[in-house]
């Protein structure tokens, strides 16, 4: 697994996954359900999301960065000129 800014982690299972992250925080995700964001770090490397990941009872997700939003041309800073 690549070294990421961020991830999430979906629990494939009928049950709640708990997770030991790096930090030694643990992720309690319920069936079908997706973590909030954490950083990517926090698994990398990490036997137990590895083992699970095997197992196919998870999924992590990739966070990708976004490019930021383009202010559209609808707002043109003034009224509407009238005929």
């Amino acid at each position: 697994m690549n070294i990421v800014d961020e991830v999430k982690i979906e629990n494939l299972g009928n049950w709640l996954k708990s997770l030991k992250l790096n930090s030694g925080t643990v992720l309690h995700i319920p069936p079908h359900a997706t973590s909030e964001a954490i950083v990517g770090v926090e698994v990398q490397d990490n036997t137990e999301v590895a083992k699970l990941l095997r197992q196919c009872s998870i999924a992590v997700h990739e966070i990708t960065a976004s490019t930021p939003d383009v202010k559209s041309n609808t707002d043109t800073g003034g009224s509407t000129p009238s005929a």
